[in-house]
């Protein structure tokens, strides 16, 4: 699998209560990657994100271009919260996408699926807070104070 496909899988993947995946903002999109690839270090035997310490904890711009590139062949569409906060949301399509690579990842599935359903339950505070609890290195140079 490429990085593409675990951005999909996350995207995808239905929440433990939701038919169909809600948007996911931009910031906890990038953090539950990052989160995947400390928890599963096998996934970063193929092409996989390159994370460093930023403003807001682990960081890398290619989450964003790959998005990009999954919203040019229809698979998440760019959408704008509430909030005014940019996120992602599976198309049907990407939806579709998202559940053959599910039948290949049983137990990555399971946790993109928890890790998801956490990081949209809980503020990005206290989200920032938990990661830089258990991977401190990311803490610095971020602009938010835990």
């Amino acid at each position: 699998m490429d990085r593409h496909d675990w951005l999909m899988l996350l995207l995808g993947v239905p929440d433990q209560h939701d038919e169909a995946p809600p948007p996911m903002d931009r910031v906890r999109t990038m953090k539950c990657l990052f989160v995947l690839g400390e928890t599963f270090p096998g996934v970063k035997t193929g092409p996989f994100y390159s994370f460093r310490p930023h403003n807001f904890g682990p960081f890398d711009a290619a989450v964003y271009r790959d998005a990009e590139d999954l919203a040019s062949r229809g698979w998440i569409e760019v959408v704008s919260l509430k909030n005014g906060h940019m996120a992602y949301r599976a198309t049907p399509a990407g939806v579709a996408r998202a559940q053959d690579l599910m039948r290949r990842l049983p137990s990555e599935t399971l946790f993109l699926s928890d890790v998801r359903s956490w990081a949209n339950r809980v503020s990005l505070s206290d989200l920032l807070k938990a990661i830089y609890e258990k991977w401190p290195d990311y803490r610095a140079p971020s602009v938010f104070v835990a």
